[in-house]
């Protein structure tokens, strides 16, 4: 869009090198073109999780589709308003049903911004221990901001709760690509994508570094609803989002799993 408005304005470059009756005109023009350019600025926010949609929560069911064959992931996602903000609260439960990572972030008006993220490890007796991570770059979806050029970064930090000696250091840099028509449960929908790389930073007794690249896509009116990720040429993984329904219908599964070990 930007290119045509570009074309359009060169056009009108040309206009001024003729007559004199023609310029009382072209005021009218160029507040239409710079309205239609201005018009077409990418509105990102709808692209990502509907936090009114959100009240009384939802869980987002996603499989793997990759080459490698993953468990499923399950995300419990839930909004909540304030006098100051408007918030976005998810909660990661692995195959077991477990709690692995909580987070919470405030939806501002040109982005979000992590303001709390918890890990939680277990240890050998199956105790569930948080560990509270130190953020040093909030940034996460921008809402308005489409430059392909411009980088949005998150930063995290943390000790090992379990491994008090080792200091882990993620930096995720996430990038804007377009709005691109996508074939999603059998239909066509719009969605953002992002580009993204990350760089796992461990330090214990040494420092190692692991690279990893990957896009994400979030659909108009739901959110994230594919990401993969790549590290090196070893690993690749793919989730799609299957499903989305109630915390009870996550709590009828996990009664199902207990009462198949018994």
């Amino acid at each position: 869009m930007y290119f045509i408005c570009l074309v359009i304005l060169a056009a009108i470059q040309r206009l001024l090198m003729r007559k004199d009756q023609i310029r009382p005109h072209l005021a009218i023009l160029l507040a239409l073109v710079f309205t239609s350019c201005l018009g077409e600025k990418n509105d990102l926010k709808k692209y990502y999780y509907p936090i009114e949609a959100l009240t009384e929560g939802i869980v987002y069911e996603y499989q793997s589709v990759g080459p490698v064959s993953l468990e499923p992931e399950y995300w419990y996602f839930r909004s909540f308003q304030t006098d100051t903000a408007d918030y976005l609260t998810g909660q990661y439960y692995n195959a077991n049903f477990y709690v692995e990572q909580f987070f919470r972030e405030a939806y501002t008006g040109n982005g979000s911004l992590m303001v709390d993220y918890i890990l939680y490890e277990q240890d050998s007796t199956g105790q569930s221990h948080p560990t509270h991570t130190q953020i040093l770059a909030p940034n996460g979806l921008p809402f308005e901001k489409a430059d392909t050029n411009e980088v949005f970064l998150f930063k995290l930090r943390w000790k090992d709760r379990l491994f008090p000696g080792r200091t882990t250091t993620l930096i995720r840099n996430r990038r804007f690509k377009g709005i691109e028509n996508w074939e999603w449960q059998n239909k066509k929908v719009k969605c953002a994508v992002f580009e993204i790389r990350e760089i796992i930073e461990t330090e214990e007794e040494g420092f190692q570094e692991v690279e990893v690249n990957g896009i994400e896509k979030y659909v108009e009116g739901v959110g994230l609803a594919y990401y993969e990720k790549n590290i090196g040429d070893a690993l690749s993984f793919k989730y799609v989002l299957k499903d989305r329904y109630p915390m009870t219908t996550l709590e009828k599964k996990y009664k199902t799993s207990v009462q198949q070990q018994e």
